[in-house]
């Protein structure tokens, strides 16, 4: 082969260039291995767990002079959940925070000192506990200037993050409130954490809460999809709520019934309508009960005395006070004397302390007064009104005006029912109380040596006497009964009312009502005419005013009566003889 061979060129061509390329080779490997070495450290330093940033990190730096740092802080703490920091963002937006060397410091409610005057603890910030110094808490003679301040800019998200965290809250009620506080604040920015709030279990309650506070914000500001669905949500789970959102989406759509939002709109606030109507008819019922059920308790021991004795008795409402003040006393004497946890259980000893009181009260009353006045029912009127009078006198005297009662823990609150309907748990008490009530004492006439000897008093009077029946004992022993009873109603009225000597008149009227209208002397009558009473008082009161509602009543028990003069069930006995 010739060497000008063109093949035999390129091969010396390629032969200097290899000579050319192993010249650097040290300097391309080098290179090469630098690169690697770059490659493998920035994937390992992708690849390794970061450092998490502490609450305490995440509150110190919301004292950055960078908005987008307090911003950042802002948007983590909101993100992680932590509810403990509620109260240190408190501070925060109150000016209330601050750093005390390296601690993150908040100050407390101002306590006034003998010597220093007004002075603030001082309490970290992340445990709320005092920051001590020599043993002793801290008290800072007035707030510090290097308070944190909250950067215009994001007053709002410090506002929004709160209202957040109060949702991650333990206990289903404040739990509950914060979520409808997020509904009532109706900003796009709580739409994020209701949702993720929704996706998460929860009770049928929070689980309906969260879909109504949605529903409002998107009616407010969703699209205009967003906005129907949001309509047809709160409808569906009939919110009160969104009444006024619904309401004042109509006025805008009147000109357009027939559109789609405007039917979903229309069909909603029916929904809504008929369930409210529905909820207040049962609430109207329960009220209507409890409140017959105080009717009932008084006349049931006005009805003893009245139907059994021949007695008008018209102090029967300061027996009611007797035993409502009783009940205030025993409650005194827990506080006073008993730690703060056995306060609870002061009911507990008020039902029997009041009924042994008014109890006691009624005998002595029995045996100075009415023992003299039997089958005088004109002079025993007015001497049981004067009564009335001296009582209230006495307690005006002893006890003063206008008292007050703590309701034991075990009875606040309300029992959810439904929706929208909650019954309140001394309510229900009651009611329960004075079946309770109603059992004993038929149970008393019925089944017992004294019931007995009572029936046999009013049947004949003469012939129980004959037989050694001891009936001025029993006449007593009545008396004492039915003024018991009207010390347990009194001792159920505290639970929902203040307490005032005069109190008892508010009562009379209507047991005297329930007495007569049931039939004299008959618990059937007496348990009949006190639930229909109580149950139209209250059906009456939506619809005109308390006064006329009584005065209405009051017609009606009138017209009744013209028509069965004997009430319900008619008088058997001595007070049929009267």
């Amino acid at each position: 082969m010739h060497l000008s061979d063109p093949f035999v060129l390129q091969l010396d061509r390629l032969s200097t260039l290899e000579a050319d390329i192993l010249k650097f080779a040290p300097i391309i490997r080098i290179v090469c291995l630098a690169g690697l070495m770059t490659v493998l450290a920035t994937k390992a330093h992708a690849g390794a767990p970061t450092e998490p940033v502490t609450p305490a990190q995440l509150m110190t730096q919301l004292g950055s002079a960078s908005d987008a740092e307090v911003s950042a802080a802002l948007k983590q703490i909101a993100a992680d959940g932590n509810y403990h920091l509620i109260t240190a963002l408190q501070a925060y937006q109150n000016g209330l925070l601050a750093m005390r060397g390296t601690q993150l410091v908040m100050y407390g409610s101002p306590v006034i000192d003998p010597v220093r005057g007004k002075l603030y603890p001082v309490l970290d910030a992340m445990t709320g506990q005092p920051v001590m110094a020599h043993g002793k808490p801290v008290l800072s003679d007035s707030i510090a200037e290097n308070t944190l301040t909250v950067p215009d800019a994001d007053s709002d998200q410090l506002e929004q993050t709160i209202n957040t965290l109060s949702m991650y809250v333990p206990g289903q009620s404040a739990r509950q409130q914060a979520i409808v506080a997020l509904g009532n604040a109706g900003s796009l920015a709580y739409l994020p954490p209701l949702r993720q709030q929704l996706a998460q279990p929860h009770s049928s309650r929070i689980h309906r809460l969260l879909r109504e506070s949605i529903a409002r914000i998107l009616l407010r500001h969703g699209t205009p999809v967003q906005k129907m669905h949001a309509a047809v949500a709160l409808g569906q789970i009939h919110s009160t709520r969104g009444m006024e959102l619904l309401k004042r989406a109509w006025r805008k759509l009147r000109k357009t019934p027939t559109s789609p939002m405007a039917v979903a709109v229309r069909n909603s606030l029916d929904q809504i309508n008929g369930y409210t109507e529905l909820t207040n008819l049962l609430f109207d019922s329960f009220a209507g009960l409890s409140l017959a059920s105080i009717y009932v308790l008084i006349a049931l021991g006005l009805a003893i005395i009245f139907g059994l004795m021949g007695v008008i008795n018209m102090a029967q409402g300061e027996f009611l006070t007797i035993g409502a003040f009783t009940t205030f006393g025993v409650a005194e004497v827990f506080r006073t004397y008993l730690p703060p946890s056995d306060y609870n259980w002061y009911f507990i000893c008020a039902i029997p302390a009041a009924f042994l009181v008014s109890a006691l009260a009624g005998a002595v009353c029995e045996w100075a007064i009415i023992r003299r006045l039997y089958g005088r029912p004109l002079e025993t009127l007015l001497a049981t009104f004067g009564l009335s009078l001296i009582l209230i006198e006495l307690i005006r005297v002893v006890f003063g005006n206008n008292n007050a009662i703590i309701a034991p823990s075990w009875l606040s609150g309300g029992l959810w029912v439904m929706p929208g309907l909650i019954f309140p748990k001394n309510r229900l008490f009651i009611i329960v109380f004075c079946a309770g009530c109603i059992i004993a004492v038929y149970a008393l006439i019925r089944k017992t040596r004294l019931g007995l000897l009572l029936r046999a008093t009013t049947q004949d009077r003469e012939m129980a006497a004959a037989l050694g029946v001891h009936t001025r004992m029993v006449d007593m022993l009545t008396f004492s009964l039915g003024t018991g009873l009207a010390g347990l109603a009194g001792c159920a009225v505290p639970l929902f009312s203040t307490l005032d000597p005069r109190m008892g008149q508010s009562y009379i009227v209507e047991s005297f009502l329930v007495v007569v209208t049931g039939g004299v002397g008959n618990l059937a009558g007496v348990i009949c005419a006190g639930t229909g009473l109580g149950f139209l008082e209250k059906f009456i009161e939506p619809w005109v005013q308390p006064v006329y509602g009584k005065v209405f009543v009051l017609i009606i028990v009138i017209a009744f009566l013209q028509w069965k003069p004997s009430g319900l069930f008619a008088a058997k006995g001595r007070s049929m003889d009267h």
